[in-house]
């Protein structure tokens, strides 16, 4: 389902320019294909709103009726973490593990017991510990080497930086006692284990696969992408790279619509549409309809003699569920 905030920016944020042939979308439901409901008129407006002449629907009336036509869920898929981003999680996601997993030094330096301690006091260095390895165990009145990551040692409570001790040989000399949990990320100061990191519905991005990741997850529980096709009609339209004759011009809301579409999670398909007639156009919207969850035209739409996709629809026996909204330009959005 595509969101509130995706159709406003596809719609009213590119309402006020007229580069290219930016027409008016379509949204229509085609019996047998997508949802349909029978549609009665919601908010209308009697003002010459933006200068339309007999008003029309508001734009956020519009908005919330054509959302509530839309499937409430897709089915959910199981796809890799690395695939996950840009996805809707089907599901809560509750942490497995705690983070850290166990007490761990946050500095390169000496694992100590601040009860031993005192100050200008040397110690002995017994022991090493780097990160990956077995926690090891402190000796009484003595230091531990220990590497940033690495398990604190069974009977210490501090760490002291390297940086802060003088070294002769083996041995230290303190210049202060730490306070107790100096230097020390403690187990479960992050994350416990049945904490809820991601909501149901929420986005993934390369935060919640950080977050992941970091919990061990290898798959991804995710909403199916909505697959949308983009039909984009006008005899006077060319492509990229296409020679225009007089009277001619390149599309432009294909390859916008489709990057909106794509930046929304959406599966794209693209067509292009020279009509000539309703029957061409209506063989285009069935073809446009194949395996699609929504189909979205431009132009075609208005009153004028070479506007085939309304009389199309009908034909088709789809219904609008929305014609005429009060924006300028944009008007006969359907």
């Amino acid at each position: 389902m595509l969101g509130n905030d995706w159709l406003k920016r596809a719609t009213a944020e590119t309402s006020p320019y007229t580069a290219g042939n930016l027409g008016a979308p379509v949204l229509a439901a085609i019996q047998g294909r997508t949802c349909q409901e029978s549609v009665g008129v919601v908010g209308i407006i009697n003002e010459s709103a933006f200068g339309c002449a007999g008003g029309g629907i508001r734009f956020d009336d519009a908005v919330e009726h054509v959302l509530s036509l839309a499937p409430s869920r897709f089915r959910a898929e199981t796809v890799p973490l690395v695939d996950c981003a840009g996805r809707v999680i089907a599901a809560p996601f509750e942490a497995r593990l705690d983070l850290p997993g166990f007490d761990r030094s946050a500095m390169d330096g000496y694992a100590v017991s601040c009860a031993d301690l005192k100050t200008g006091a040397w110690l002995p260095t017994i022991g090493r510990t780097a990160a990956g390895e077995a926690p090891g165990r402190l000796c009484p009145n003595s230091a531990h080497r220990i590497m940033t990551g690495a398990p604190v040692p069974d009977g210490a409570d501090a760490v002291i930086a390297q940086e802060n001790v003088y070294q002769r040989g083996s041995m230290l000399q303190i210049g202060a006692v730490p306070p107790v949990g100096s230097n020390v990320r403690r187990r479960r100061e992050d994350i416990r284990i049945g904490q809820k990191l991601i909501a149901e519905g929420a986005t993934l991005d390369w935060r919640h696969i950080a977050v992941l990741a970091a919990q061990g997850v290898q798959y991804v529980s995710v909403l199916r992408r909505p697959r949308v096709t983009l039909l984009s009609s006008g005899r006077e339209l060319r492509g990229p790279g296409e020679c225009l004759a007089p009277g001619q011009i390149h599309d432009s809301n294909l390859p916008m619509l489709a990057a909106l579409l794509h930046a929304s999670g959406a599966v794209v398909r693209t067509m292009a549409v020279v009509e000539d007639d309703v029957a061409a156009m209506r063989s285009s919207l069935r073809h446009a309809a194949i395996d699609a969850d929504l189909v979205l035209t431009t132009a075609g739409i208005s009153v004028g003699e070479e506007d085939y996709v309304r009389h199309a629809l009908r034909d088709l026996g789809a219904e609008l569920a929305v014609h005429k909204v009060a924006m300028k330009p944009g008007k006969p959005l359907a």
